[in-house]
């Protein structure tokens, strides 16, 4: 018997898969020609713009409201108009008198081709204070038929 302190041949060998395994996951993988050009469309269509967070954190109040809808496959598809009911909060914090919560609807414009997670922003819709009005944010979700 061999008494060198190597470790025995299983635990070479799995060793071994191990550092294949891993040398293998770091190769990039091989995106054929029609991957790439759908990747470059996806990444020309991102529209982006570099802000400072105190501007993000203006921008994005707490007084947006998120309202997710749920709408028709069809609808989506085709296009159309959908109501949107919800309830919004007015304070005014310089008075200091109670929040008044209103329930609200709006009609907004679907266009053809909504995709699920699709966000619309209807600007002033939001909830309001004394200084400032947030903005709705509505957002699609498909039914299941």
């Amino acid at each position: 018997m061999d008494q060198s302190n190597s470790p025995p041949k299983r635990l070479r060998n799995k060793h071994k898969r191990k550092q294949k395994a891993a040398v293998s996951s770091a190769k990039p993988s091989s995106l054929s020609r029609s991957d790439l050009e759908s990747l470059r469309n996806f990444c020309d269509q991102i529209n982006y713009e570099e802000i400072s967070f105190e501007s993000w954190q203006q921008k994005h109040s707490n007084l947006d409201l998120r309202v997710p809808i749920w709408i028709s496959t069809a609808l989506a598809r085709d296009g159309g108009e959908a109501l949107v009911k919800f309830s919004r909060t007015t304070t005014n914090r310089q008075s200091g008198a109670k929040p008044i919560k209103q329930s609200v609807s709006v009609s907004i414009k679907i266009p053809a081709g909504t995709r699920e997670g699709t966000s619309f922003i209807i600007e002033g819709s939001g909830d309001q204070d004394s200084e400032k009005v947030g903005n709705l944010i509505v957002i699609i979700n498909l039914k299941s038929t």
